[in-house]
């Protein structure tokens, strides 16, 4: 009682306390579930070695990535986003990825949660081991808010950002403006876009629309998703075609090559995860050095598995690899193709402006080819890419070489 608080501690009358009885006890155990680690990690490739390679003497390093994730904040599939920062963990830790952006609808941000996007991106990013990129997913698909307007049918773009700190974000509803608006818009800051779910067909004024393929930048829309989680939009009846790709011709990224459209090709998984993979031919692991190797197509796509994709050709004006664009050379064009994955490759294909011209069965885990076009035809336009798929059907992607007249 003589303390400062004046609290005084008083016993209180009672009967006795009950003699404390030893509790019953089970054991512990984990609920039954699908996810095993080392299963998750084993299906994506997570192990796989580190990939070099060398282009017009400078060595090319092949990092991974991931330029279309979800968090929590799109509403469109909560119950499969993960939190964003358990999402950036995830991407590092267990498929062991060298990049990753979150790109979130940019219908769904406001100030507020586009705020906290960029903080969780940039409290993630680890300079020399894992990259992280804002971004966002600047959707085309729905009403204008105003009354009898038209639908916005652009289709979706993933809109990446090479500064974290970028101030605002851009909805595609907010005057339904197009694409080329937005990168007028975006004059002077450096961003990428990546269009995605490129012949979706909207069926009974439901769904998500095509990609519109007069939208075009080489440089502001290098890259395209030639897989992603819903399937593949290389072409109409495509290994694994995507099951809302549209029942005829004149979306899918063969198509818009056949337009004249200089696109290369990566693969991202959309909601999920897990589903498509990008791979960059890069200097080194920067934000700059990768929106670089992106902006030069030296990229490829998988649908899932980390797998190495080379695609290169000698001629005799030079040497190009893929996304490249070289003069039409005279005489014959020699290209080689290298490639491994962690199971059995069952064949590789090279196509000649979307037509296959060459086939190989493989058997194994690796190859290295060569073939040689002896007598490439003599048009304006020819374009070059190689395909390979392993015995799980997982399936890689190159960006094409273009070569074209002057």
């Amino acid at each position: 009682n003589d303390w400062h608080s004046d609290v005084e501690i008083i016993r209180l009358p009672g009967a006795p306390l009950p003699v404390a009885r030893k509790p019953e006890t089970e054991v512990l155990t984990m609920p039954e579930t699908a996810f095993f680690l080392s299963t998750a990690m084993d299906l994506v490739a997570a192990d796989f070695p580190r990939q070099t390679m060398q282009h017009n003497g400078e060595t090319l390093t092949l990092y991974w990535g991931d330029l279309h994730a979800h968090s929590d904040l799109s509403v469109c599939g909560r119950n499969v986003n993960q939190p964003g920062h358990d999402l950036f963990a995830n991407r590092r830790d267990i498929e062991k990825l060298d990049f990753c952006a979150l790109t979130d609808h940019g219908d769904d941000f406001d100030h507020y949660r586009w705020a906290y996007n960029g903080e969780q991106t940039r409290n993630n990013h680890d300079p020399g081991h894992f990259i992280t990129f804002l971004g966002q997913e600047w959707t085309s698909s729905k009403n204008p808010p105003h009354e009898g307007g038209k639908y916005n049918l652009y289709g979706h773009r993933n809109l990446i950002y090479e500064d974290p700190h970028y101030h605002k974000f851009h909805d595609s509803y907010d005057g339904n403006i197009s694409p080329s608006e937005l990168w007028r818009k975006l004059e002077g800051v450096e961003f990428v876009t990546i269009p995605h779910q490129l012949a979706d067909w909207k069926r009974k004024g439901k769904g998500n629309p095509p990609t519109d393929w007069t939208q075009i930048d080489e440089y502001h829309q290098p890259v395209a998703e030639i897989f992603q989680g819903r399937g593949s939009y290389e072409y109409l009846g495509a290994p694994r075609q995507a099951g809302e790709g549209a029942p005829f011709s004149g979306n899918y990224l063969q198509d818009a090559w056949a337009q004249g459209v200089i696109i290369g090709t990566i693969a991202s998984p959309d909601h999920g995860g897990g589903k498509g993979k990008a791979g960059v031919w890069a200097k080194e692991m920067t934000r700059g050095s990768i929106l670089s190797a992106i902006r030069a197509r030296h990229t490829f796509g998988t649908s899932g598995a980390k797998m190495l994709l080379r695609f290169t050709a000698k001629h005799a004006g030079g040497e190009a690899m893929m996304g490249d664009k070289a003069e039409r050379p005279r005489g014959a064009i020699r290209f080689s193709v290298t490639g491994a994955a962690l199971r059995d490759i069952r064949e590789v294909v090279i196509f000649r402006s979307n037509e296959p011209v060459y086939e190989a069965k493989i058997g194994k885990k690796d190859f290295s080819l060569e073939w040689v076009d002896h007598a490439p035809p003599n048009v304006e336009s020819l374009w070059y890419y190689a395909r390979f798929q392993a015995v799980d059907e997982e399936l890689a992607w190159s960006s094409p070489i273009w070569f074209l007249k002057e």
